[in-house]
């Protein structure tokens, strides 16, 4: 699989995502106009009684409708079932009570807020860079810790509105406690997910950038993942070959999907 043809994108959303009003249909047609061999649909599952997608996820019906386009696109489209959760450390135990029992292929954990809020504008305004980037990594070492993931989302997503409060996103200052992070995540066998989302966003890069990548692939990690964090027909696939070309620079010669929670691997051309 070349770096230049985006066949496959791990991250998207459909109507079961309350952000989102397409079909898993209209997701899957406007991946087969892309050329793309397989898809995982990753619906968000809320558990912040402030957030109004709190029971908005309907497993039972997201199985069925998952199953239904599986049969409607067999031999032209392979087609995942997952979830992306929404991290905080204090819904931790019913996060667990969620995923026991239940049946998904791929599970991605995020970070979108903590305590205080969500990593919003009007958040970041409120807090220096150094308290708003310490509390989301903070809760990013608790979901690395969690054990109920197959895979960390969007690693430094918090840059998305923070480039524009604090300007560009500054590595080198935040290295240290990267690199602590992503060690554990290594001993946690946490695979890592190249999103390309960021592209279409203000940081204009992936989450997370190259530098991230390489550091992680040192640490020992060897799982990445890729996905146009699409939330309609229209950017599915958008930036993955982006993503994928990341994947190479950072040394990477497979990318993972995952099936039934487990790995595997396909090629990648090195650059």
């Amino acid at each position: 699989m070349g770096c230049d043809t985006p066949l496959l994108d791990c991250h998207m959303h459909s109507r079961f995502s309350l952000d989102s009003n397409a079909t898993i249909e209209s997701m899957c047609r406007a991946a087969c106009r892309r050329d793309l061999r397989l898809i995982c649909l990753t619906e968000h599952v809320d558990f912040d009684p402030r957030d109004p997608g709190l029971g908005y996820f309907d497993y039972e019906g997201y199985k069925a409708a998952i199953a239904a386009a599986q049969e409607r696109w067999r031999g032209q489209l392979d087609i995942l079932g997952g979830i992306e959760v929404d991290y905080q450390r204090r819904y931790q135990e019913d996060i667990v009570r969620f995923l026991d029992g239940k049946e998904f292929d791929f599970v991605l954990g995020s970070v979108h807020a903590c305590r205080d809020g969500w990593f919003v504008p009007e958040f970041l305004r409120a807090h220096s860079e150094a308290d708003a980037y310490g509390l989301y990594f903070s809760e990013m070492k608790h979901l690395i810790h969690c054990g109920q993931f197959d895979c960390i989302s969007h690693f430094d997503v918090v840059k998305r509105f923070g480039v524009q409060t604090y300007g560009p996103f500054d590595f080198s200052r935040w290295a240290p406690v990267v690199e602590e992070l992503l060690t554990e995540a290594v001993k946690s066998g946490l695979a890592m997910e190249i999103n390309a989302s960021g592209l279409r966003q203000a940081p204009g890069e992936t989450y997370p950038g190259v530098p991230t990548m390489e550091l992680y692939r040192s640490l020992g990690g060897e799982m990445v993942t890729v996905g146009s964090d699409a939330h309609r027909p229209e950017d599915v696939g958008e930036g993955v070959s982006v993503a994928l070309a990341a994947a190479s620079e950072a040394g990477f010669d497979q990318v993972t999907i995952f099936r039934n929670r487990g790995p595997e691997f396909i090629s990648v051309a090195r650059r």
